[in-house]
């Protein structure tokens, strides 16, 4: 490892490997700008090198605290003869959750590649250590997020111990208040941790400490945030390039990554600011909204383009700013900026405001979809209707977009008539995408249901039960995850709940039919009438082509339209379309469900041109897994290919 820098930031395993990290990535050029030396040490790269990209990856995506506690032994090693026992309680926990059971058997590596980590990870966490303390830095900040407290501890527990002198840090998510201070008293391995967003804080400790060898008292130093993001620096990934290029050649993940990069144009949630979704902990308290400006957004991630030759970027923001597709977009779509961006986004969304993530080059959104029942949504403060959401679930759909979305339950608030209208309406969905997934919340820190847990009639919040396995006493003050006290109609209602499991089912294994996934679609011919394909399992008719007065009908409800603002002459029209199943009533609304693949189609073509290629050159492929239009199950360019060639 090169010597000579002032500050070593290190990135613990068992974070995914196929990425770089955004917060290390930020911090060093923000400390090499007032003149302290710094670079990212990834020893994530350098587990999976030693167990594989691939059970580095298992680990980091497993929903259990695996990655946790198999290092366990070497953060205190007095309590080595535990993590066989605690896995096996982990796995225990697995076994009683069926629905638990299915994500671990796609997500987690097996048990003997988890044995293997156990055995081996003292002697990683040796090697590691004296890699760092050779490099002669004066501080070294462990970077953690999800699944790599341990690991730190582990690591600043031998740095420690082969030179006390190095200054240890914890930072990131893991090391926000309560969570620092409970590490600095449980470990005595670290000598601060940094609670919040520290892009002044850190570089400001790191030059007063080198340039004067002065620290301050306090040892839990809160970051205030940056106050403008266009100060911020741009994320260096060089680093990660550096320390991936030799492991190419020894994994097939190595070789294809990175498989996208992170980048950041806004913080907090302007939403979460007016009214916090009740289950949400992503919005750090205190913050505030604050976004990049557009000239900033769109420079920064044609630089990263240019330097690292990446078009495929995910935003780590929690919300897109509300100008967005009106300043940033617009100017991508113009330039045509070679890039395939990934956003969370506000439901509802409006359909221009698609199109313009479409000509910039946005693939896939997470647009909050939540559930269908509005007395649910408003349960949980989402600001939205059931079937705002399903407009925009159809609008995506048209557009050729890649929606990631969830259904949640077990909500404080929740029916058992909501979910009775919910059932009525999902068979009628089944030509949109299918929900990620779909289950009860859980409680994060953070999150209302945390913070106020009296108010929506949570009693006895106490964290996971693993938690307490690992860190004892603590376990409350560390914990990201909570069980509470308290039931809903639909929790008492098994019944209810196993038809609901039935139903995101079928859709789901609708859309792994041979022939392809169901459509329900319209295509606008001369003379003001529609040709309908439906091939749902609900579907009246393969191929109906639908009169002018009656398409009139039918674009009225475009948007969600109360029952009540219809026109009387409108009536038996709507009601003919809702016994096709074309149109939805649902909570005494009418929405048309049928996507437009016309409209993806001319905008896809814009795109290419934007992208200075031919409207129908084959080169460009649409991020999106097949999309089947018309009547005779056409197939647009549509694909998901991981390469993303454009």
């Amino acid at each position: 490892m090169a010597t000579g820098e002032h500050v070593l930031l290190v990135v613990p395993p068992v974070l995914y490997p196929g990425i770089p990290t955004l917060g290390p990535s930020i911090l060093a050029p923000a400390c090499r700008r007032i003149g302290v030396s710094a670079r990212v040490h990834y020893a994530n790269l350098s587990f999976a090198s030693r167990f594989g990209f691939e059970v580095c990856a298992r680990l980091a995506a497993s929903r259990t605290l695996v990655g946790e506690a198999i290092f366990l032994g070497a953060a205190f090693p007095e309590r080595a003869n535990d993590v066989d026992r605690i896995l096996d309680l982990l796995q225990q926990d697995v076994e009683a959750d069926a629905k638990l059971r299915q994500l671990v058997r796609l997500a987690s590596p097996d048990e003997e590649h988890v044995a293997r980590c156990v055995a081996e990870i003292p002697a990683f966490i040796e090697q590691t250590a004296a890699r760092v303390v050779s490099a002669s830095p004066k501080i070294v900040g462990f970077s953690s997020m999800v699944q790599q407290t341990m690991a730190s501890i582990a690591l600043a527990r031998e740095v420690k111990r082969l030179d006390p002198k190095i200054v240890t840090v914890l930072g990131g998510a893991n090391a926000a208040e309560p969570i620092g201070s409970a590490l600095l008293e449980m470990t005595g391995v670290f000598d601060f941790v940094f609670s919040g967003e520290s892009d002044r804080e850190f570089p400001e400790f790191c030059k007063t400490f080198v340039e004067a060898g002065v620290l301050p008292e306090q040892r839990v130093i809160r970051g205030r945030g940056a106050p403008r993001m266009d100060d911020v620096p741009a994320p260096d990934y060089d680093d990660y390039f550096a320390e991936l290029e030799p492991l190419r050649a020894t994994d097939s993940i190595a070789a294809n990554a990175p498989h996208f990069l992170i980048f950041e144009s806004s913080r907090g949630c302007w939403w979460g600011d007016k009214k916090n979704c009740t289950f949400c902990g992503y919005n750090f308290p205190g913050t505030g909204y604050r976004a990049k400006s557009a000239d900033r957004v769109v420079d920064e991630l044609e630089t990263l383009i240019d330097r690292y030759d990446v078009v495929r970027f995910y935003a780590s923001d929690n919300i897109m700013a509300k100008d967005f597709p009106r300043s940033v977009l617009d100017t991508l779509a113009d330039r045509g900026t070679p890039c395939a961006l990934s956003y969370e986004v506000k439901s509802p969304i409006r359909a221009a405001d698609l199109d313009s993530f479409v000509l910039a080059g946005i693939f896939e959104i997470q647009p909050g979809v939540e559930s269908f029942s509005t007395n649910i949504l408003k349960s949980m403060d989402k600001g939205v209707s059931g079937l705002d959401n399903a407009r925009v679930l159809r609008d995506a759909a048209s557009r050729g977009l890649r929606v990631v979305w969830n259904i949640l339950t077990a909500i404080p608030g929740e029916t058992c008539d909501d979910y009775e209208r919910m059932l009525g309406l999902l068979p009628l969905l089944h030509h949109l995408p299918p929900p990620t997934r779909w289950g009860p919340i859980r409680i994060s820190r953070y999150s209302p249901y945390h913070n106020q847990p009296e108010k929506y009639g949570i009693k006895g919040l106490r964290a996971w039960q693993a938690y307490y396995e690992l860190y004892g006493e603590y376990a409350d003050r560390i914990a990201l995850h909570f069980f509470g006290e308290y039931t809903t109609e639909f929790m008492q209602a098994p019944d209810l709940v196993a038809r609901l499991d039935q139903a995101v089912t079928d859709w789901t294994n609708a859309w792994k039919r041979p022939e392809g996934a169901p459509v329900l679609s319209i295509r606008r011919l001369q003379g003001g009438w529609i040709e309908v394909a439906d091939t749902r399992e609900v579907s009246k008719a393969t191929v109906q082509m639908l009169p002018p007065h009656v398409a009139r009908v039918l674009d009225s409800v475009q948007q969600p339209v109360s029952l009540r603002r219809t026109l009387d002459e409108d009536r038996e029209i709507l009601d003919g379309l809702v016994a096709l199943g074309y149109v939805a009533l649902h909570e005494h609304r009418y929405l048309a469900l049928a996507t437009e693949p016309q409209i993806g189609e001319a905008l896809w073509a814009q795109r290419r041109r934007n992208l200075g290629r031919g409207a129908d050159d084959p080169s460009i492929e649409i991020p999106l897994d097949d999309v089947s239009v018309g009547p005779s199950r056409r197939k647009l360019a549509f694909s998901h290919d991981e390469t993303l060639r454009l």
